[in-house]
């Protein structure tokens, strides 16, 4: 194995670049796939280098060894190596025509060709012609493999007004640096495309909905941050966003459907106030719409300094305390005083006072304690309470927009 390709196996855009400015190192791509470092990413990337074409993994694969086959027994035929890129062209152009009219044109050419075809040119993201093909592709692998991915949908908030202040040309500067912060904090696996205007939408693979919350809260966190070192016109400018979040196989099993379950969470967070994330379950539960559905909510801990009241009318208990972490249909809270298993199957009323530095003065829940616990080395008490009903949309934006909250 050449020393250049070895040091490049960990990275796939550095092995791209490698092949794209070392021409012998295609040629001597053999070596690589016959040693057990090989990644499993290679076939595709280098079928995909030659010809342009995006198929899956185990397709490219099959494909790859098939030319090796090939460029051998040219080069038996022949008497002379033929090559392995003579041998890609031949087998894809005679052998099973996956390429009509293949044109010859210098590799770097092609490849700036290549990426208009897949890109937005004016943000260097990905078109949606390009991003809804991969989709699909990965949709394959994970019904093939068992795993989940999520779509990530990202709707910058009163984008328009930023247009309307500053102009059309330093909106589309924001957006720039906006998709620079999204790039930055995605793996290499995770594809960033454009939806339209001022919407952009990510492809997680072997994401479930927890990871793909996580990641909109990191970018979440990132691109505050970014913005608030940077000033223009001597003017800070607030780029927020909302986002919806869909995760194949649960919520929808075709691209088209996920992509509609995210806009459909997308909207959910519009409507309640904007810069939030909600995802399709979350949203769906919240409405009253999945009736039925036994899957769990996801539980999220608080972060925030609160405080809450604990109120049993039939026997004037009174209880102050903290939530430990929610969902939208109940919760953990924390209290310093004795408490007793006698407690379960009680009806409470929960009064949730204050919520980092917001006071709340009419968010009152009822529910039942179902679970006492007790740490006697830390003298804390913990009651498990479960909602009369799940909280409407409402309710829940307050706590989101209030609370810094994880996922559990």
């Amino acid at each position: 194995m050449g020393p250049a390709i070895q040091s490049v196996l960990n990275d796939k855009k550095e092995f791209r670049e490698l092949l794209l400015r070392d021409s012998e190192s295609l040629e001597r791509i053999a070596d690589v796939t016959n040693s057990d470092g090989c990644p499993h990413w290679l076939f595709g990337t280098v079928i995909n280098f030659l010809t342009g074409l995006d198929i899956s993994e185990e397709e490219s694969r099959f494909h790859y060894f098939n030319i090796l086959e090939h460029k051998f027994i040219l080069s038996e035929k022949l008497q002379r190596d033929i090559g392995f890129r003579v041998a890609a062209l031949d087998y894809f152009f005679n052998c099973n025509r996956l390429l009509n009219n293949p044109k010859f044109v210098e590799i770097d050419f092609f490849e700036k060709i290549l990426a208009l075809s897949k890109e937005d040119t004016k943000l260097g993201c990905y078109n949606m012609n390009y991003f809804a093909g991969v989709t699909r592709n990965e949709i394959r692998r994970a019904e093939r493999y068992n795993q989940n991915l999520s779509i990530l949908l990202l709707d910058l908030d009163d984008f328009k007004g930023i247009n309307d202040r500053h102009g059309h040309l330093f909106g589309d500067k924001i957006l720039e640096k906006f998709v620079g912060v999204v790039q930055s904090n995605l793996r290499s696996e995770d594809i960033l495309g454009r939806y339209g205007g001022d919407e952009f939408i990510v492809l997680l693979p072997q994401t479930g909905r927890i990871g793909a919350r996580s990641m909109a809260e990191r970018i979440k966190h990132r691109l505050m941050e970014y913005f608030k070192a940077k000033e223009y016109s001597r003017q800070k400018i607030a780029v927020r966003f909302s986002a919806g979040i869909a995760t194949y196989p649960y919520d929808a099993e075709d691209y088209e459907s996920l992509v509609e379950c995210a806009d459909r969470a997308l909207y959910k967070s519009k409507f309640l106030g904007k810069n939030m994330i909600y995802d399709y379950l979350e949203s769906e539960r919240a409405a009253g719409a999945v009736a039925g559905d036994k899957r769990s909510v996801v539980r999220y801990s608080i972060l925030n300094d609160n405080a809450v009241d604990l109120m049993s009318d039939s026997s004037l208990i009174g209880v102050d305390g903290r939530i430990v972490n929610i969902s939208p249909n109940g919760a953990f809270i924390e209290c310093s005083c004795n408490l007793t298993g006698a407690l379960v199957a009680r009806p409470m009323n929960i009064i949730l006072k204050r919520l980092g530095n917001r006071g709340f003065n009419n968010l009152a829940i009822s529910g039942n304690i179902v679970r006492v616990n007790n740490e006697s080395h830390t003298l804390k008490f913990y009651l498990a309470l479960k909602f009369d009903s799940m909280l409407n949309p409402s309710q829940w934006g307050s706590i989101e927009r209030s609370a810094n909250l994880v996922p559990v």
